[in-house]
């Protein structure tokens, strides 16, 4: 009897007599890993729920028994426990868990350790504990499919984490009764890596290199606490550790206890991160890093300042950042002077720096700066601010030279602002919304930027990308600066999907399931976009139920945003975006110009206008698409309902013409379905949707055809027999053969007498493939005895499918002058794909006679007629049929090749009843050739499809899984 090992910390994996047991899904892993932890009993329907929840209940147990009892298949697993409702891991001595280990060793230790003998009495049972958490839990693992697994996961990594911190600590503790230095720095790094933001952690590990005579380490790791509660949380580090680090650099820090201590209770466990205030700062830590190191740069090059631009899309994120990195300087001791520019006071000549200048009057720190400025320089800036006259009531500006008046101002304003930003640290003025300043305001910064050199000063200004003029001074000094290496620009580009994931769970932490297919649904909304990102967590945080919904409107802030990026748009840039929201996000130029009823020329323009404006972005060489999901959405409600009618016909008809140009009427009949019938055209939606319909079906993309058929017969096409009719064939590839025979019965209610024949033919092949051969046989006749004079093609199809049918209810010799018949038909007919049938229908009859050589001879005639023919249906039946006359001919070799040549057709078009026979004649094949592994693949590919089939046609029916040769 095997004794089993799980490992699950780090990746996980089983181990029976130390070898691997290889499982064969994901699933199986993550099923022991859950009975692992959990420790319990679990009823089969939750598991299924747990690992499965894309299925149904019936199918996600099927799914369940199979992974069971692969995991079982062949070995002795006793530990393994499972009872027809339940399913458990039985906990005994041949069954180690490292996570159980883990777990006892920390429950035998009574955290915090209270003196130096338990110290001395528990630290081999933490060192234990801390071995076996060699990894986070499940490290690496994850269930792409199952969200509610992946959450599980989460929390138990969390708890654990939260554990291991809590036994670091205490080992911290021991190591340190003992002055054993080096192990109680080794223990302090590693539960500082636990949550670098955790800043006791950090004073504790600067405390122990100081005991340790690491001066220079103790120091350095000063710095980088410093460095990472910048970049995280925008925050200097706590008086606590900053007394610490100057205690360090003095010698004088606290000497180490020569007697038992209490761990301190900052450090007896760990407490869970809190958001940082500003959550709108996640994701831009390498933005922050290279800010932060270049403004560090300004003291080291000695009084060489700087320009830093932070540019991007409207709702990056531009003003947080910029605001956020210039407060945490000023919380350093950095003067700082912020202000922004606004549209309305564009005619306001200097607007936003007399706005400085006037602040700066009214602060007494600055106020003492203004008064020591030369009285020439306070008379010169006085023309901008009047009320600095106060500082030098007896100067007098000189009188205007025109020579030299700007020069002069422009001087005198740089020295005023050279004065008020003196300090320690590089000032740092910032400017946000540049791009909405006045032209004197952008000439003075051009000026001041060209200057900075000689001064420990911080430029920072933010701009929208692409508003301000390329062709400005202030915006070329910046790029060729930038292209020197002596400019800091930064571009914000939106947030990954990684980052929206991060934060959702900070924004929503009472949310314990569903974040990833939250943020994944967040991420396709914003397109990562911090702003809207924002926003849309604070609905979701106040609504729930909002998440659910299976359309999210955009928040109010959302809308009045875009709103106001609309606003300045002209008439007909407004016209022309309006028909392209009808569109749809993503469109051309031909369909635009046409759905607008502008000239090419006005459209050109509009466009350009929109580009410029980053309402629309230019996704390849003919085809843009709207910068936002929800501005798209705006614009078309917005929209009256005549004015969205009349626009949905334009661009139906537009997208029909162009199609009729091309001849791919049937690659766009599926936007003209829904165009038509928005545009109040059900005649020719009707017809769009029969189309795309035929086109799905021809590229086998069978369950897109089934809704276009289905759209189409509400919409009231015509010839509704035959639509209905090629329903009944699509369910039946899919497997689903109740909705087929439902939708062969409809078209019997409307079709001719004519097509019953057919009808009836259709519906007894359905019920053969069900294995109910009395109802088979019962068609097949009807639709015989219905057969108009004239229709041979489709006696011989007839009568080969009956001869099949009569052959399976183990009548030989009626099926053998059924075949013959059918034989006759076909070449009567001259109907090549009715000869290749009866070919294959020959070769089973000689199989079951006995006769390998004439059913070899019958099948490789049957394979090289459907070849002819390119049937795939055809084709791949002829091949299982030969192929099973060479398995019972004992040849397996040659067997093979002919059914996995017939599995790829079934796969091909999507005939998954048949593909699941298929997949275990394969399994079959295999084993009679001592391949067990190959032959166990197969055989679990056929029990999926089999079972899915099964569920779909209501019930148990062993016939469905009996089904060999057709």
């Amino acid at each position: 009897m095997a004794n089993a090992a799980i490992y699950l910390f780090g990746a996980p994996r089983v181990e029976l007599d130390g070898a691997p047991l290889v499982t064969d899904t994901r699933k199986a892993t993550a099923l022991l890993a859950y009975l692992a932890v959990t420790r319990q009993a679990h009823t089969r329907d939750a598991i299924a729920a747990l690992l499965w929840p894309e299925l149904d209940q019936t199918r996600a147990r099927a799914a369940l028994r199979r992974t069971l009892s692969a995991l079982q298949h062949g070995r002795d697993l006793p530990w393994l426990v499972t009872a027809r409702e339940q399913v458990q891991l039985a906990l005994d001595a041949q069954l180690w868990c490292d996570v159980h280990e883990f777990e006892q060793c920390v429950a035998a230790c009574p955290l915090p350790l209270i003196d130096a003998d338990a110290c001395a009495a528990y630290r081999p049972q933490l060192e234990r504990a801390a071995a076996l958490y060699t990894e986070d839990f499940l490290a690496g693992f994850t269930l792409r499919d199952s969200a509610a697994f992946d959450d599980w996961q989460f929390f138990q990594t969390e708890g654990y984490r939260h554990t291991l911190a809590r036994v670091l600590d205490a080992l911290v503790q021991c190591a340190t009764v003992t002055h054993d230095w080096s192990a109680a720095i080794q223990y302090a790094r590693r539960r500082l890596a636990l949550d670098p933001l955790h800043e006791p952690a950090h004073r504790q590990l600067m405390q122990l290199y100081a005991w340790d005579n690491q001066h220079a380490a103790a120091l350095r790791q000063y710095q980088e606490c410093v460095r990472i509660l910048d970049e995280e949380l925008g925050v200097p580090p706590l008086e606590e550790t900053t007394a610490l680090d100057a205690a360090i650099r003095k010698h004088q820090a606290p000497l180490p206890p020569d007697h038992p201590v209490t761990a301190p209770p900052a450090l007896a466990a760990i407490q869970p991160t809190q958001p940082p205030a500003a959550i709108p700062l996640l994701g831009r830590a390498i933005e922050w890093a290279t800010l932060q190191a270049d403004y560090d740069a300004i003291s080291v090059r000695g009084g060489r300042g700087r320009l830093f631009v932070v540019t991007g899309e409207a709702g990056a994120g531009k003003t947080a950042l910029a605001t956020a990195f210039a407060q945490a300087q000023a919380r350093r001791g950095a003067v700082l002077l912020a202000t922004a520019a606004y549209p309305g006071e564009t005619p306001l000549s200097y607007a936003p720096l007399s706005m400085l200048l006037q602040r700066a009057a009214a602060e007494p720190a600055l106020r003492a700066r203004l008064a020591a400025l030369d009285p020439a320089v306070l008379a010169e800036v006085g023309r901008l601010v009047p009320t600095l006259a106060q500082f030098h009531p007896a100067g007098a500006a000189p009188p205007p030279d025109p020579v030299t008046a700007q020069s002069r101002f422009f001087t005198a304003l740089a020295a005023t602002f050279t004065a008020l930003l003196a300090g320690d640290l590089p000032g740092v003025l910032l400017i946000d919304d540049i791009d909405c300043a006045d032209r004197a305001t952008l000439d003075w910064l051009t000026y001041f930027v060209r200057r900075l050199e000689a001064q420990r000063i911080c430029v920072m200004l933010v701009w929208r990308r692409g508003e301000l003029p390329a062709g400005h001074h202030l915006h070329r000094h910046a790029a060729d600066g930038r292209r020197q290496g002596q400019v800091t620009w930064i571009d914000l580009t939106p947030l990954s999907r990684f980052d929206v994931a991060r934060w959702v769970r900070l924004a929503l932490p009472s949310r314990t399931t569903g974040h990833e297919t939250l943020a994944d649904r967040l991420y396709a909304e914003t397109g990562g976009l911090p702003f809207f990102v924002t926003e849309y967590l604070h609905m979701l945080a106040q609504d729930d139920a909002a998440s659910h919904a299976a359309a999210w409107r955009a928040p109010a802030s959302v809308r009045d945003f875009l709103l106001a990026r609309l606003a300045p748009v002209t008439e007909v840039a407004r016209q022309v975006l309006a028909a392209a929201a009808v569109i749809g996000r993503s469109f051309d130029l031909p369909t635009v110009t046409a759905a607008s009823g502008r000239s090419e020329d006005e459209t050109v323009a509009a466009l350009e206008e929109l580009l410029a404006r980053r309402l629309v972005i230019e996704t390849g060489a003919d085809r843009l698409d709207f910068a936002h999901a929800q501005l798209r959405q705006i614009v078309y409600d917005d929209l009256t309902h005549l004015r969205r009618r009349l626009l949905h016909r334009r661009v139906g008809d537009a997208l029909a013409m162009q199609a009729r140009r091309t001849g791919d009427e049937a690659g766009v009949a599926g936007a003209l379905v829904q165009h038509y019938r928005l545009g109040g055209e059900p005649e020719k939606a009707a017809q769009s949707a029969r189309l795309a319909g035929e086109q799905a079906q021809r590229v086998y993309a069978n369950r897109a055809a089934v809704d276009y058929f289905r759209q189409a017969l509400a919409l009231g096409a015509p010839d509704a027999c035959a639509i209905h009719s090629q329903l009944g064939d699509l369910h039946t590839l899919l497997g689903e053969y109740s909705q087929a025979e439902a939708a062969y019965t409809a078209a019997l209610t409307h079709c001719s007498a004519d097509q019953r024949a057919d009808l009836e033919h259709r519906l007894g092949r359905l019920f053969d493939r069900l294995g109910d051969m009395a109802a088979a046989l019962r068609h097949y006749a009807c639709a015989h005895e219905l057969l108009p004079s004239d229709a041979t093609s489709l006696h011989a199809r007839v009568l080969t499918d009956w001869s099949l049918a009569v052959l399976r209810s183990g009548e030989i010799g009626a099926a053998a002058h059924l075949a013959q018949q059918g034989l006759h038909a076909a070449e009567a007919a001259g109907d090549a794909a009715a000869l290749a049938r009866s070919q294959t229908l020959l070769c089973l009859l000689a199989r079951r006679q006995g006769d390998v050589t004439a059913a070899l001879a019958a099948g490789g005639a049957a394979v090289a007629a459907a070849r002819q023919q390119q049937d795939v249906s055809i084709l791949a039946a002829a091949l299982n049929s030969l192929a099973l006359v060479h398995a019972d001919a004992g040849d397996p070799a040659c067997a093979i090749p002919l059914v996995e040549e017939a599995l790829t057709q079934a796969t091909r078009i999507g005939d998954r009843h048949r593909a699941a026979a298929l997949h275990n004649t394969l399994a079959d094949l295999h084993h009679a050739g001592g391949q067990e592994e190959q032959a166990m693949a197969q055989l679990k590919q056929a029990v999926v499809i089999f079972a899915e089939i099964g569920d779909v046609a209501g019930g148990e029916n062993a016939e469905i899984w009996m089904l060999r040769e057709w």
